[in-house]
């Protein structure tokens, strides 16, 4: 789903003086592949811009054979788009038609532009939104796979609770080698959000002060290949949960991730905290020592993966109102 719009040229539009064009407007030639530039020469616009940016916007330039050879051009962006995107999609659009004439076709009509009447986000509750949207996004891929490959499907690869068969059972094998995918996304969550709140904390220039970044780091920076937050987050380690939480202290003294993943869950008595160090630890047994728990069955991998997902809501959903961050709701993602 998304929101899309073809452009028609006048007749005797050059595509080569179109493509100049974008290029001027700040679009960047994509290359072609299995999902890109599939009608014909792709475009991109993606810019960094305080986090304004969610989806940016995707262009493919080309000739209708069926349509007289009409140079035609398709704008799309989907339905997360941010205000900041929905607004260079408008005016794209309308700065092809004010340069070469013809006429659009959006999904509200000729010629009429992309209403937005959703959430205006940017800075660091951007950067917060888009951290959790990423990991809902690898939990997605996660709750994919575990149906592609049947996981949860009793009758296939039985279960025998027998070491020595369980070991050579693919369903386990399955359910232990995601682990390390989940904590992926748990370490990508904590770094991304510690890199959005950094860049805009009043404690910014302390903490990259004590920070003392190596030489690689500052020609990288100075290359333009890395931001500050970016490099001083670089080496911090995302896989220890003491550590993160005295780096999100650092920040501000109300983020206190481990307080916050403490308090109870309904009647369990292992508390988020738990739920993510047990994870941890058993990715690190996983990859280091090819430890297999030959008991971690593809329902406890489900569960496990809704007690994370829960918990990166809570410190998610904390920040929210501790910031008062327009609301946001997981089914928004």
């Amino acid at each position: 789903m998304g929101c899309d719009c073809t452009s028609y040229f006048p007749k005797g539009t050059k595509p080569a003086d179109v493509a100049e064009f974008l290029l001027l407007l700040g679009f960047k030639r994509g290359k072609k592949g299995p999902f890109s530039g599939k009608l014909g020469t792709p475009f991109y616009y993606y810019k960094d811009d305080d986090y304004r940016h969610i989806t940016g916007l995707y262009i493919e330039l080309y000739w209708d054979k069926e349509d007289k050879d009409q140079l035609k051009l398709w704008t799309r962006t989907t339905i997360w788009r941010s205000k900041f995107d929905s607004d260079l999609h408008n005016n794209t659009i309308k700065q092809l038609r004010k340069r070469f004439g013809g006429y659009f076709e959006s999904d509200y009509g000729r010629n009429r532009y992309f209403p937005f009447d959703g959430p205006v986000r940017e800075k660091a509750e951007a950067g917060a939104y888009r951290a959790f949207s990423l990991f809902y996004s690898n939990v997605q891929r996660v709750d994919h796979f575990i149906g592609f490959a049947n996981l949860l499907d009793n009758d296939k690869y039985k279960i025998h609770n027998i070491e020595i068969f369980d070991s050579h059972n693919p369903k386990i094998l399955s359910a232990n080698i995601l682990i390390p995918f989940i904590v992926s996304a748990i370490e990508d969550y904590f770094r991304s959000l510690y890199i959005a709140l950094l860049r805009y904390s009043p404690v910014r220039q302390k903490i990259i002060q004590n920070a003392k970044l190596q030489s690689a780091e500052i020609t990288a920076i100075d290359r333009g290949e890395l931001t500050v937050p970016e490099a001083v987050a670089k080496w911090m380690n995302f896989q220890d949960m003491s550590k993160i939480n005295t780096a999100f202290k650092e920040l501000n003294a109300k983020y206190d991730i481990h307080g916050l993943l403490k308090r109870p869950y309904g009647r369990r008595k292992e508390s988020f905290w738990d739920v993510l160090n047990r994870l941890i630890a058993q990715r690190h047994a996983l990859i280091h020592r090819a430890e297999l728990q030959t008991d971690y069955q593809p329902q406890k991998l489900k569960s496990d993966l809704r007690l994370a997902e829960k918990a990166i809501w809570r410190v998610y959903s904390e920040l929210i109102k501790l910031h008062g961050w327009v609301p946001a709701d997981r089914w928004d993602f």
